[in-house]
């Protein structure tokens, strides 16, 4: 322990940063894989849905083990701080994309049967891609259908926009594959007026 205690008393700021980094996000992934490799995968898509959206906890982790251990590397090699900056988060950013489509594909043959979305009516959500009101443009939202996350396509008779996070409640489907929803503050107020 004396030994690992002075090896990072002998580090500079930046390397410890890196360093700190590319080792935390790694275990991190680690234990993420140790998760799935027993079927406990489900405590991490508790957490963030499946890993399959741009900040989940499997991409975060990606980024920062590929920005940190780049970081280190490209150091070693007398790259400034800022160049190894610069070229951690080219790695780190691939690293995520890689991660975000390797888990979207897993997510998808995990899926077996036909999706049938009326199972979704009732269900809370949040907007992933904006929504405009007034059944102008479509978006979507994720919600939980048939015990998966899944990005669905929606609209709403609301009048106003709904942005990227808005909680929403599925009241309907307009097709086999496009969800009616409404904001759940809404909602509220809807239910508070009829009291």
């Amino acid at each position: 322990m004396e030994a690992v205690s002075s090896w990072w008393g002998s580090l500079e700021g930046a390397y410890r940063v890196f360093y700190a980094l590319g080792i935390v996000s790694a275990l991190a992934l680690l234990i993420q894989v140790v998760l799935t490799v027993f079927g406990l995968d489900d405590l991490i898509d508790a957490v963030d849905g499946e890993g399959t959206s741009l900040l989940s906890m499997r991409t975060v982790s990606g980024f920062l083990a590929g920005f940190g251990w780049t970081g280190v590397v490209m150091m070693r090699a007398g790259y400034s701080t800022l160049a190894a900056s610069v070229g951690g988060t080219v790695v780190g950013l691939l690293f995520a994309g890689i991660l975000l489509l390797v888990m979207r594909v897993l997510m998808g043959l995990r899926h077996s049967g036909t999706v049938d979305y009326r199972n979704a009516v009732g269900v809370a959500g949040k907007v992933y891609a904006p929504i405009g009101g007034g059944l102008r443009k479509p978006g979507q939202v994720e919600v939980l259908v048939q015990g998966r996350l899944r990005t669905v396509a929606a609209m709403t008779r609301h009048d106003q926009d709904l942005p990227t996070l808005t909680r929403i409640r599925v009241v309907d489907t307009l097709d086999p594959n496009t969800l009616l929803v409404v904001p759940l503050d809404a909602e509220a107020d809807e239910q508070t007026e009829t009291q």
